[in-house]
């Protein structure tokens, strides 16, 4: 799916995940995420909150 398709969901990082693992919860692929939140890597915090169009 491309950003502005779908209904946007916001999620917020917990300890222990990782970009794999989020995307595998919403069917959505690394890229996807990467894109959505305008990263350049796959470093994420826990706290911080993620874009995800599902």
């Amino acid at each position: 799916s491309v950003a502005g398709k779908g209904k946007l969901t916001y999620y917020t990082i917990k300890s222990g995940d990782t970009l794999s693992t989020i995307a595998g919860k919403y069917g959505v692929t690394i890229k996807d995420i990467q894109r959505w939140n305008g990263m350049s890597n796959t470093k994420i915090a826990a706290g911080k909150r993620l874009k995800i169009y599902k």
